[in-house]
Order: structure tokens, then C-alpha cells, then sequence
């Protein structure tokens, strides 16, 4: 669909269906929220199928829900969409419009957590978020952003300096750093093996100072843990 006629676009009526071919300048991600006991009293994690229309203005309406024998879900799910009217909005060619969304509202009550998912958990299970996945867990490892083909060596293109004290001492080597990356992104690296001199130190400043991609399970970002090493070289 081209957008040549911007006056036709104004005019736009019809709610279009996410599953056709239009161009959404804003793609919806995964939505979480705090899970809350006294308004949602479930004892076991589900999920409800839905559909619904997000009016130009962010506005949620026509909501549609499937059938499920579990009617303490459905009213849960029910009071959600009543407590939360309204959502992100959706443009095509920089336009706002009306658009038809199908979506599954997840209840997982382990970790404390209400999804918005776009695929069913039965295709595409949801990870816990309350815990923190080891490497060999995930599908895709913590990576670096803005690393490219580098991979870890883009930590060593960065400005860096060779600690004084090992300058001194004639210390090279290997520091390793444990890093926890959040779901979020948020990085908290510290020193698991160290060679002295101010390397340590050194090579956290290093890890901490980049940005980190998250690890994931089936396509949502999960808390998890890597070793990153820092090799330490005297000039030659």
C-alpha cells in the first residue's frame, strides 16, 4: 500500500487487521506488569485468548473474549482490560489508525508477572521472570551491543588504559568477569578472577561501561549470567 494520498489516509475507516499486509511504523512488544494478588485472587498461572481494537487515540474497544471453562481467569482478565483502557498506538505511514489485535493476556502467578503476549505459550512458553537463567539455558546468549562481527573483542577497541601498578610489576594476563544481565538490559558485571596490578579493576570498568543485549528463551528476554574474559598484554 502506497501512501500517496494523504487526504485518503486521514479519512481512514476501517480497522485493519495486524495479520495483513500493512506496515505498522511502531511494532508492539512483549507488554509486563506487576502482577496484584487482591485485584487478580488466582492461585495458578493461564492465560485468556483475546481480541480487541486500538482506537487512534491509544483507546481500547470491541473486546472480544475466547472461551474458557476457567471463569475465575476470564473475570481476571476481564477486570484487567477494564482497569487498563488504553494502550500504544498505531501508525501507518506516520498516520494514526485503528488496528485489530489478537493477543493472549497471561497470568503467571510463579513470578509475579501479567503479560500481553502476541503468540500463544502453548507455541512459544513463557520463562519465569523471577529467575536468573544460566548460558547453556538460553537460546540466545547476552551479546554486545553495537559489537557486530567483533563479538567480545569489541571490549577491547574501547579507551582503556594498562593499569600502572601491573605496568610496574610486569603483570599480563587474563581477568575474568561474571556479568548479570537483566531482562531490561541493566548489566551488573564483577570481578570472578583477577591477576592483580589494577587489572581487575581495570576490566569491570570496561565490562560496565558497555551496553548489553539481554539472553532469551522463545523470543522473550530472560535474566542471565556470563563470563567475560579481558586478556591484559604488556607493551612489546
Amino acid at each position: 500500500m502506497f501512501c500517496t494520498d494523504t487526504a485518503a489516509l486521514l479519512n481512514l475507516v476501517s480497522v485493519f487487521q495486524e495479520n495483513e499486509a500493512y506496515t505498522y511504523t511502531k511494532e508492539q512488544e512483549v507488554e509486563t506488569s506487576p502482577y496484584d494478588y487482591l485485584r487478580y485472587p488466582l492461585k495458578k498461572s493461564g492465560w485468556v485468548e483475546l481480541s480487541f481494537t486500538v482506537e487512534k487515540d491509544g483507546l481500547i474497544t470491541s473486546i472480544e473474549f475466547e472461551p474458557t471453562p476457567d471463569t475465575a481467569l476470564l473475570h481476571a482478565a476481564k477486570m484487567y482490560m477494564q482497569q487498563n483502557p488504553k494502550t500504544s498506538t498505531y501508525t501507518l505511514c506516520n498516520f494514526p489508525c485503528r488496528v485489530r489485535l489478537h493477543r493472549y493476556l497471561y497470568f503467571c502467578v510463579e513470578d509475579q508477572t501479567l503479560r500481553m503476549l502476541k503468540v500463544s505459550p502453548l507455541e512459544n512458553p513463557v520463562p519465569l521472570a523471577n529467575r536468573v537463567y544460566q548460558p547453556e539455558e538460553v537460546d540466545k546468549p547476552i551479546t554486545l551491543m553495537y559489537s557486530g562481527d567483533l563479538g567480545f573483542r569489541y571490549l577491547h577497541y574501547g579507551i582503556w588504559e594498562y593499569p600502572g601498578e601491573a605496568l610496574r610489576q610486569g603483570i599480563e594476563g587474563e581477568v575474568v568477569i561474571l556479568v548479570n544481565v537483566t531482562a531490561n538490559g541493566s548489566a551488573y558485571p564483577k570481578i570472578f578472577s583477577d591477576i592483580g596490578g589494577g587489572c581487575g579493576e581495570e576490566a569491570l570498568r570496561i565490562v560496565g561501561s558497555k551496553y548489553w543485549l539481554p539472553a532469551r528463551i522463545n523470543g522473550y528476554p530472560v535474566e542471565s549470567t556470563l563470563m567475560v574474559p579481558i586478556r591484559f598484554r604488556l607493551p612489546r
